[in-house]
């Protein structure tokens, strides 16, 4: 047994996100029959810096050690004077240039085994590896190229830490703004949001305060029902994935 885990999920981001690349990555970790997932996300931003954005989604929170037992993932940003537990870790993109840039993942789990998978990967990205933090590329133990269809898993409780290494090719075209006219409504929903003018065929997911994927569909017509029936009252983000990876996010509260 394990008590749930705690996240922060930042709830702010409304607008087209089109210039900020990102890598949606799914940690579970199983024991026996039994599931804990979160989804976190390495991210570049024209605008982004090394440390905190709050403007763009990072939340800060104290450099604490997590409770024994918990199942946690949390991004390192590279500094020593704090450490954040956030849904997103953004570092700067910049503009023009080809760059490699590192995240750290931190797991917290001590039972099972931990499961690491993501989906597309988006234009501006040239390649993407998940590897440990111990060995430097290309010479590492752990070294699982991002790829669709692949994943990682491993059954290893002294791996705590996975490190993400990301090279952007941000020389070409898209990182040109591009706007979107998304929209979710009512708000506040009773039993359905609708989503229009999402993208035919872009992947959605429904996200809760803890960061967990509730319940996930595609887009199939230009004003989309979505069931918010089986959601208790709340704040929820919904995650859109256009056809070129580009994300846009939308919050709405289930009455």
């Amino acid at each position: 047994m394990y008590t749930k885990f705690a996240v922060i999920l930042m709830l702010a981001v409304q607008v087209s996100v089109s210039q900020q690349v990102e890598i949606p990555i799914a940690v579970t970790n199983t024991v026996l029959d039994q599931q804990k997932s979160y989804v976190i996300t390495v991210a570049a931003n024209p605008k982004g810096t090394v440390e905190l954005d709050t403007a763009l989604g990072e939340l800060e929170i104290p450099s604490l050690p997590p409770p024994a037992g918990v199942f946690i993932v949390y991004s390192i940003p590279p500094s020593k004077d704090f450490m954040w537990l956030s849904p997103i870790d953004i570092r700067p993109l910049e503009l023009g240039k080809q760059h490699l840039v590192e995240y750290t993942i931190g797991m917290t789990w001590n039972a099972g085994k931990i499961n690491v998978s993501w989906g597309p990967i988006p234009t501006l990205v040239d390649s993407a590896y998940i590897v440990d933090v111990v060995s430097d590329f290309p010479n590492n133990f752990i070294k699982v190229k991002l790829e669709p269809g692949k994943s990682y898993e491993t059954i290893n409780t002294a791996i705590t830490k996975l490190k993400v290494l990301v090279w952007y090719n941000a020389t070409s075209l898209s990182v040109q703004e591009q706007t979107s006219d998304i929209q979710v409504y009512p708000v506040p929903c009773a039993d359905e949001i609708i989503v229009s003018n999402a993208p035919d065929g872009a992947l959605f997911d429904v996200i809760d305060v803890s960061g967990a994927v509730i319940s996930s569909g595609q887009i199939r017509q230009e004003m989309q029902a979505v069931s918010t029936t089986q959601l208790p009252s709340g704040m929820y983000l919904l995650r859109v994935f256009n056809n070129d990876g580009i994300v846009y996010l939308r919050k709405f509260l289930r009455q």
